[in-house]
């Protein structure tokens, strides 16, 4: 038994078991003895798999070992993801089995009713999560078991690692948490902050301002990129960048290489404007070419990261089953699905709005994709659909408001802010009135309302 004072300054006692040191690298153990702590069904467990490339390891043995159950919660769930994303998607198979799953690429409303479900003692038994647990979520359990000392690619850091077995007890619920680990922890460190301007972040950086924390040749790098940018953009452009922050990328190298191309190829970038042809088939050329100039942490294929792109065009009005399974003949399954994305609001959108600022300052000032940079970083939904998932109201039953005339989704004022008042305004009653809605559909509509009426919320469990 070990005494562990936890970061967040909660105290429990935590029993660490160390089973790794009686199987080793048998992975074939290593299973059995997860089968054996999570098939009890009696103890809450969170699972921590360290990659994704794990989890999928864990639901495979999980799905092969453990027999379905019988639960209000979890079979209302298991139905309701086979109809609205996949039918024969392992993480309903899972649900079956009392078991849910938690990482940094699902729809984030997803992950939420999953962490609901774990409260509930008739819920879900265990949780297997990447390191995406211990980001701003709120939960314990009585269990942790570490099956990977890994953090993606490479190896858990103490720190981290200390933060993950510290979801092991709650104060006044689970005054011991058992701590068992599958695989050899990280060697105890002091934790210390080396902080050192990376060479990717040069292009936010200035000569004067952040001279004493740079190397006289990292110096030499900034006005070198300052005086060839210059060059290409003319000063008062680069200025302009500099003082508001127009460009995301921070990457010197990547933005000169850009201008460069833009300047030495002008011909090559005339349709541009392509991309904001209501067409997907439009945009090919585009995305390819500026997908090419920045190679590399992409994590995915260019070819699936634009066939998802312009299949993700139709978000809103297709259904989302229809539009994961027309992807599946590129190689993309629904985990991709979820990844690609993400992706695509995020880093692809970002790298398009780089592109279209540099376009204006070089190629032609007339054209302007930032309506699409805008509907490609809502992941082509209405504004106020794409944002609601963040407060746990799925695409899909925003599409069936939207149908009943409740609410008018594609009122371009109708933002995020407005949307949650006219909830309110309506009431929960309303809502649950529409007629397509189905019995988990009412189950997550009470879950939301929970969420944006916090000052007396309903217990949302009596919604089944």
């Amino acid at each position: 038994m070990e005494f562990v004072e936890l970061l967040d300054f909660n105290t429990v006692y935590l029993d660490i078991k160390e089973p790794y040191k009686e199987f080793g690298k048998d992975e074939i153990k290593k299973g059995e003895k997860l089968i054996d702590l999570i098939s009890q069904q009696t103890q809450k467990s969170l699972i921590y798999a360290g990659t994704y490339s794990e989890i999928k390891k864990i639901s495979e043995l999980v799905i092969s070992k453990i027999q379905p159950v019988d639960r209000i919660y979890t079979s209302h769930f298991s139905k309701w993801l086979r109809q609205n994303y996949q039918p024969d998607w392992s993480l309903a198979d899972l649900v079956d089995r009392a078991i849910g799953v938690h990482n940094g690429s699902m729809h984030r409303c997803l992950s939420q009713l999953q962490i609901r479900l774990f409260e509930y003692e008739d819920g879900f038994d265990s949780i297997v999560s990447t390191s995406s647990i211990i980001e701003g979520v709120n939960t314990s359990a009585q269990n942790v078991i570490v099956w990977k000392s890994k953090l993606g690619n490479t190896n858990l850091k103490d720190f981290t690692y200390k933060n993950i077995i510290g979801r092991g007890g709650r104060m006044f619920k689970y005054f011991v948490g058992n701590i068992y680990l599958l695989d050899a922890p990280p060697k105890s460190e002091d934790v210390q902050l080396d902080i050192d301007f990376p060479e990717e972040i040069l292009g936010t950086l200035d000569e004067v301002r952040d001279s004493d924390q740079l190397t006289d040749r990292q110096v030499e790098r900034i006005i070198e990129y300052r005086t060839q940018m210059s060059a290409i953009i003319g000063d008062a452009n680069f200025s302009r960048i500099k003082r508001d922050n127009i460009l995301q990328d921070s990457d010197a190298d990547f933005l000169l290489r850009l201008a460069m191309d833009m300047r030495d190829n002008p011909d090559e970038w005339r349709g541009f404007g392509y991309l904001n042809s209501s067409n997907p088939d439009h945009w090919d050329n585009m995305l390819y070419r500026v997908l090419r100039l920045k190679p590399g942490n992409w994590d995915t294929q260019f070819g699936k990261l634009v066939t998802a792109t312009k299949a993700m065009a139709h978000n809103w009005d297709r259904d989302l089953p229809q539009l994961i399974s027309s992807l599946k003949g590129d190689g993309v399954d629904i985990e991709d699905f979820f990844k690609l994305e993400r992706t695509m609001t995020f880093k692809l959108a970002a790298l398009l709005s780089d592109t279209n600022e540099l376009h204006k300052m070089i190629i032609n000032p007339s054209i302007d994709i930032s309506a699409f940079i805008g509907r490609m970083s809502r992941a082509f939904l209405p504004s106020a659909v794409y944002h609601l998932e963040e407060y746990g109201l799925p695409r899909m039953i925003s599409k069936k408001i939207h149908t009943s005339g409740l609410i008018d989704f594609q009122d371009p004022s109708m933002d995020l802010l407005k949307a949650i008042d006219r909830f309110k305004n309506l009431g929960k009653d309303a809502v649950l009135a529409i007629r397509s809605l189905g019995p988990f559909d009412r189950y997550v509509v009470r879950f939301f309302f929970d969420g944006i009426t916090l000052d007396d919320p309903e217990p949302t469990e009596k919604a089944i």
